[in-house]
Parts: structure tokens; sequence; C-alpha cells
């Protein structure tokens, strides 16, 4: 499972932003507990030879024991912020 999202971002040591064209968005490790979820998020930038990771991003949540699996959540979280709005399915 990942995301695809357009966003843009400001690299470390820059003063203006780039923009990632349909980045893949994977969450890549996922640690915590029954209280609280930290997971990271990599975002790659895709051509048509070769994906690159642009970026990378720790995120959190408090995970429902009844729902689905930590990351399925961690996925379902990241949909419900601003950054992420419009991001789809791929």
């Amino acid at each position: 499972m990942a995301l695809k999202k357009t966003l843009s971002f400001t690299p470390d040591g820059f003063s203006t932003p780039a923009m990632l064209q349909d980045a893949y968005c994977k969450v890549v490790q996922i640690n915590g507990d029954k209280t609280k979820i930290f997971f990271d998020v990599v975002f790659f930038n895709k051509t048509d030879d070769c994906v690159t990771p642009a970026l990378k991003k720790q995120y959190e949540f408090s995970p429902s024991m009844d729902g689905r699996n930590f990351i399925a959540q961690a996925y379902e979280h990241l949909k419900t912020l601003p950054e992420f709005a419009g991001a789809v399915d791929c």
C-alpha cells in the first residue's frame, strides 16, 4: 500500500520550495504501543527509469485496538492531514 500525492516542500538548506509531482508516499517504519504509534513516511520521486527517495518525515497517531492493523491505520491517519488532501491509494 502507498499513497500518491503532488506536494511542495523546502529541502534542508534551501529557501525555495521544490515540487514532487505524483510523489509515491510509503510508510517505511512503524513503532509504538497501544497508546501512541510513530511512523516514518518516505516520499519517492518516480520517473520513467528510476525511483528516488526525496524526503522522509515522521508522524504519529493514537491507534484503535479494535480497528485495522497499525500500518493500515497509519495510511488512514495520513489521509486526514491537510498536507495529504487529495492523496489517492496506489
